[in-house]
């Protein structure tokens, strides 16, 4: 029987299993390609941080630790001049207030994301 000789042990004949590992490949390779993009657009993106970065002496005598101290430190004096301001604030108190923003930021992610261009740039 010829068709039992075509059909390997899978059951799939070569022109089915060859088709789908083509269309294997062409995914591949559109995906690469996007791929490639998003890379060049990162490296374009990380050349214009360096060349700001570089050109900012500021970030050369800081270090990520100051960088925090510092954000911490306009967290909490704007903290401090939202609740100086009881009639505005209370206007705006409620459910996704400011003051529920000041409460609930967390920097552990800002901090990260620092770390990381840190480790880039220096």
């Amino acid at each position: 029987s010829s068709s039992s000789s075509s059909l390997p042990q899978g059951g799939l004949s070569v022109e089915v299993r060859t088709a789908s590992l083509r269309a294997k490949v062409a995914a591949c390779r559109q995906r690469n390609a996007e791929l490639r993009r998003e890379l060049g657009f990162q490296v374009r993106q990380e050349a214009v941080l360096q060349d700001m970065a570089s050109k900012d002496p500021v970030l050369g005598l800081r270090s990520l630790q100051e960088f925090v101290l510092c954000l911490r430190a306009a967290q909490e004096g704007c903290k401090e001049a939202w609740s100086t301001q009881p009639d505005e604030g209370a206007a705006v108190a409620g459910p996704g207030s400011m003051q529920d923003a000041f409460e609930a930021t967390d920097l552990t992610h800002l901090t990260a994301l620092l770390g990381d261009a840190r480790g880039r740039l220096g």
